[in-house]
């Protein structure tokens, strides 16, 4: 046991602690993705846990494999870094901060004015205010309460073809690398999950269990599409058909 904590103790650099902020700073993404196709996939995953203002990801030496993402408030950015802090996403565990200084959607969300031209150019205002603004100008807030990932909500609109609503997902397009804790991880996030299975024998295909078919429904419209890997886009229905 001694051994493992002093292993620990090395592994773990002591982080700075950053005031709470709407605005996420987010690294370690898989550089390989295209941009529009990153920003996509990160507002699906990010989305579940609040209204999102903005997504800025660039494709420059300095910032590739990193990305903001602006929530319309902190209760909702909070719940997004606990939840999904260290998340394997597109091959690689998500690495999650509070950002540094206020994005301008941040800014122009509160109704301040913000120049014309760091509304076309989103991206520079948040890197310079990440680099130069600072923390002083955050006054530290008290931590908001823990909530639930999703909360009380209506049925999401469900797409066509995805079958009668029900309790069970079935999934297709799985990568063959895939493994149950993998999906149990991704799906966790959602409230009322039950169980993950795997179908022998078959790569691509698997089902995930809720408890009813409002969580079921709410893991449907947040994950259809998502990207376990590049090239392999998740496709869910409800499993009634099958």
């Amino acid at each position: 046991h001694m051994q493992a904590k002093e292993v620990k103790a090395e592994g773990s650099a002591p982080q700075e602690v950053l005031a709470p902020s709407p605005t996420l700073y987010v690294n370690n993404l898989n550089g390989k993705i295209k941009k529009e196709e990153l920003k996509k996939s990160l507002h699906t995953i990010f989305s579940p846990f609040g209204a999102i203002l903005d997504i800025v990801a660039m494709k420059t030496p300095k910032m590739r494999g990193q990305a903001f993402v602006v929530f319309r408030d902190i209760a909702s950015s909070t719940r997004a870094l606990q939840r999904l802090q260290g998340t394997v996403f597109i091959e690689k565990p998500l690495r999650i901060t509070y950002a540094k200084g206020k994005s301008y959607a941040s800014l122009r969300a509160e109704g301040q004015d913000v120049p014309m031209r760091e509304k076309r150019r989103p991206e520079a205002g948040v890197e310079r205010q990440q680099t130069k603004r600072g923390r002083e100008e955050l006054p530290p807030l008290p931590e908001p309460p823990r909530a639930p990932a999703v909360p009380d909500m209506p049925m999401p609109l469900m797409p066509p073809g995805v079958g009668e609503p029900c309790n069970i997902l079935y999934l297709q397009n799985l990568p063959s690398e895939r493994t149950e804790a993998m999906l149990q991880v991704l799906f966790q996030k959602i409230p009322g999950l039950k169980e993950v299975r795997l179908v022998p024998g078959k790569t691509d295909i698997g089902f995930v269990e809720f408890d009813n078919t409002l969580h079921a429904g709410v893991a449907l419209s947040s994950f259809q599409g998502f990207l376990i890997k590049p090239g392999c886009p998740l496709t869910i229905s409800f499993s009634s058909g099958h």
